[in-house]
């Protein structure tokens, strides 16, 4: 089992290959697993993939429309510039994996978008006005992100780096930023109330005071 977070999930020792399939045919999965399918720039619709495992797959530039990912596990999977129209994540975990420059409000909205993320990169994503309650981004990268006007509400961001990170009018209460680093957060424009916070970082929230520490 892997277990992310409060989090478990299937994971099978025996992994289907699959690596001389050029593309996903045009139907449904449930259940099974696949390890190192190279897809970049393949686009896909209409699918539902579900119950599913894969493990050190490239999806760079692919395409995914109106298509359904539910109870998934992405390890060691490269998923950057990828695009998700009128699609939905539902109960996905995501471990080591690189989730560079996506448009993530591009999804089926209205959708609540709980991310589990685990030492994975985010550098250069937007997550623009999406509801993100409960998100568990842990020891990862979300360099140059974008959560303006988000709800990231009760989420886990333990040991992130969110340097160069837009946080405006974004819901933070109650969300755990303990060895978090780089965040540049103005407590007048963001709710933090009851939002977890470590030393030395910390210090940074003071900045819209305009106070000197020494």
């Amino acid at each position: 089992m892997l277990e992310l977070g409060n989090y478990r999930y299937r994971v099978t020792q025996s992994v289907v290959r699959i690596t001389a399939m050029k593309k996903f045919e045009p139907k449904d999965y449930y259940g099974q697993d696949f390890k190192s399918i190279h897809e970049d720039g393949t686009i896909f619709s209409d699918l539902i993939i579900e119950n599913c495992q894969f493990q050190s797959c490239s999806f760079v530039q692919t395409k995914w429309h109106r298509c359904k990912f539910e109870d998934c596990v992405f390890d060691r999977c490269d998923f950057s510039l990828a695009e998700f129209n009128k699609s939905s994540f539902v109960n996905v975990a995501l471990t080591h994996s690189k989730m560079m420059s996506i448009d993530w409000t591009k999804l089926n909205i209205p959708f609540s978008l709980e991310l589990k993320c685990e030492q994975c990169i985010l550098d250069h994503s937007i997550f623009y006005g999406l509801n993100m309650k409960n998100s568990h981004i842990v020891e990862s990268s979300a360099k140059h992100v974008i959560f303006e006007e988000a709800d990231l509400s009760s989420a886990t961001l333990i040991g992130s780096d969110f340097e160069q990170t837009r946080f405006h009018n974004t819901n933070l209460s109650g969300s755990n930023f303990s060895k978090a680093s780089n965040y540049s957060i103005d407590y007048q424009y963001n709710s933090i109330k009851k939002a977890i916070f470590s030393l030395p970082e910390a210090a940074s929230l003071l900045t819209a005071l305009g106070i000197i520490l020494k």
